[in-house]
């Protein structure tokens, strides 16, 4: 497609945006059940604002997302917009592990999690610090197993969930050897059981299909109408700035361009793509990275909150970018 590179700032206040309401007053708006890194539900307005109109239209038959991490871009459309087919995916095996069970069984994840609140928040601060670093262990010591039983996949998935919600800044971050590796965090009641909303992102993973794979595998067999989000780990914009050890797996300059030639090749198919990524012009206001890697894509700049920078005043406002084909 020949769109010419545009690059546009947008502020939160030039965005109009309605958020989902709740089918009825027994089925919630469902929300991401787990915090990552990079999520993205400060945007939601700026993305809602910059999708297709065909997906406004109902004139898109599949909606795909192969970076899924904490997933409320998947949970917005798919409450929001008709698509006939829902792919999610992400190469994160406990992360497809939670979606699979929290779909398939989320009454047990409901009863653990309920079990390790009720345990969990009368302890006193070192009582529950023991806890956290007891429940850390287990969740790292079966990290190497690969069982398809349930109740293994459930205690997993609870485990990691209390983890999400207990732990110093409720992110995910695993060392070299796949290990979780986030402190104890102090919160007075955290909310780790939250019965309704699980069951509201359990109906909604009801339409999805849910892969445990590497972006190559999706993209590779993505039709014309498809619309397509991926929010793979960013570019560094700073030789300090590489937080991507929400995986083992390193997301290199070679994998940023893996993605891209992925991209362009689906431009050529007509499928409709949304790429979000970090700002190189926060740090070098000359780096066309982008603009040379997406040619003839239309570029729009965004603002942003840093959330997870442990140094809290090193935390703020940042730009971002979306990357579309339309």
């Amino acid at each position: 497609m020949d769109i010419q590179t545009e690059i546009i700032s947008i502020s939160p206040q030039d965005v109009e945006y309605e958020r989902p309401e709740a089918p009825s007053a027994v089925q919630v708006v469902a929300r991401p059940f787990l915090k990552w890194v990079g999520g993205k539900t400060q945007i939601l307005p700026h993305i809602d604002a910059n999708i297709p109109i065909q997906l406004r239209d109902s004139d898109i038959s599949a909606y795909i997302e192969p970076f899924l991490g904490g997933g409320s871009v998947f949970f917005h459309i798919a409450q929001r917009y008709r698509v006939k087919r829902y792919l999610i995916s992400d190469n994160n095996r406990d992360l497809i592990w939670a979606y699979e069970t929290v779909k398939s069984h989320v009454e047990p994840v409901i009863e653990a999690l309920a079990n390790y609140q009720q345990e969990f928040w009368p302890l006193t601060t070192e009582e529950r610090s023991k806890m956290y670093y007891d429940t850390r262990d287990a969740f790292n010591n079966s990290r190497n197993e690969d069982s398809d039983d349930i109740e293994f996949r459930v205690a997993r998935t609870a485990q990691l969930i209390f983890l999400n919600k207990t732990c110093f800044n409720g992110l995910y971050r695993v060392n070299a050897a796949g290990a979780f590796n986030v402190a104890f965090g102090r919160y007075d009641k955290p909310p780790i059981c939250d019965r309704e909303n699980l069951l509201a992102c359990s109906r909604v993973l009801s339409v999805a299909e849910i892969r445990l794979c590497d972006f190559g595998e999706v993209l590779h067999s993505v039709g014309s109408n498809a619309f397509i989000y991926l929010d793979p780990p960013y570019r560094p914009i700073s030789l300090t700035a590489n937080f991507t050890s929400y995986s083992p797996t390193n997301f290199d300059a070679i994998e940023q361009q893996r993605l891209a030639a992925h991209c362009l090749e689906l431009d050529k198919r007509e499928s409709k793509l949304m790429i979000s990524n970090s700002d190189p012009k926060n740090i070098n206001p000359d780096d066309r990275y982008f603009e040379e890697t997406y040619p003839h894509f239309r570029i729009t700049t965004l603002a942003a909150n840093r959330m997870v920078n442990c140094k809290t005043d090193r935390r703020g406002k940042i730009s971002e970018l979306l990357i579309t084909n339309y």
